[in-house]
């Protein structure tokens, strides 16, 4: 994920419903989700609904730096 070692998002869900990685820094708080394939599905589906292509972003041009006394 962010190593890029997770190529896609039904892969993050894969990690996660599986439990992630076991380790010593685990949390105990993360465990299996048990999700059903049909709601990863609607899971991303509603993610990839977050997206968009193309957008324009201006940049706003800051104000004049104010001499210093």
């Amino acid at each position: 994920m962010h190593r890029g070692n997770i190529q896609s998002l039904r892969d993050v869900l894969r990690h996660y419903n599986e439990g992630g990685l076991s380790r010593p820094s685990k949390s105990e708080d993360v465990t299996e989700l048990e999700l059903t394939d049909s709601e990863m599905d609607a899971i991303i589906a509603f993610l990839e609904t977050l997206s968009a292509n193309n957008v324009h972003v201006t940049t706003p041009a800051l104000p004049p730096e104010v001499p210093k006394r």
